[in-house]
């Protein structure tokens, strides 16, 4: 038998949802503020969808668009971390899965989020490679559209970010194969990048 829906869970869930509004990504967006984690996941889910379509990529659709909307929940009990924050990034892993146990002792009734945020975190299927590989292209698509005023600000030449990211986005060969066009962009805008 189907439980009756509850007010004051939507309410407790909308809550959440605001705190994940509130956390606050590393980047600008070209319009000049920088994007919070509620943006980011809404515009991945359409990428996601819009690429899979585009492309006629085969994905599950449904598996692209939750595991986008979902993958960074967890930041709304943990915080963000930088890619390039090394010591932020130490640990990062445990305290995300204990979030998604705290999402799911808080929210058991959302009995197949917390599965999906596993599945995603464990890079489960060819979906949440397409989507995790996504999430790492995405930030250089925005602020290369904002004329690498992150970049530039934040000191990191293309070499750094490179490292950082490369082999994450290799986990889903349509992703990567995007990533190399933009490659191809980066070498002929070195203004984009910090000079030192």
């Amino acid at each position: 038998m189907k439980s009756p829906l509850s007010l004051e869970r939507m309410i407790q869930f909308s809550q959440l949802m605001l705190k994940f509004q509130d956390v606050v990504r590393a980047f600008y967006l070209p319009r000049g503020n920088k994007e919070n984690d509620v943006e980011h996941s809404y515009h991945l889910a359409m990428m996601a969808w819009y690429l899979n379509s585009a492309g006629e990529l085969g994905y599950d659709t449904d598996r692209l668009i939750r595991y986008a909307l979902l993958h960074d929940l967890v930041e709304a009990y943990v915080g963000d971390v930088h890619a390039f924050d090394a010591a932020g990034r130490v640990g990062k892993d445990k305290r995300e899965a204990a979030a998604v146990l705290r999402f799911e002792s808080e929210f058991p009734e959302s009995r197949d989020m917390a599965p999906m945020m596993q599945a995603y975190m464990s890079h489960a299927d060819p979906e949440a490679k397409f989507v995790y590989a996504l999430d790492k292209l995405m930030p250089m698509i925005m602020i290369y559209l904002d004329n690498g005023r992150t970049w530039r600000e934040d000191g990191f030449r293309f070499e750094v970010i490179h490292d950082v990211q490369a082999s994450k986005i290799a986990l889903s060969e349509p992703v990567d194969a995007l990533y190399q066009q933009l490659r191809q962009i980066f070498e002929r805008r070195p203004e984009l990048f910090a000079t030192s």
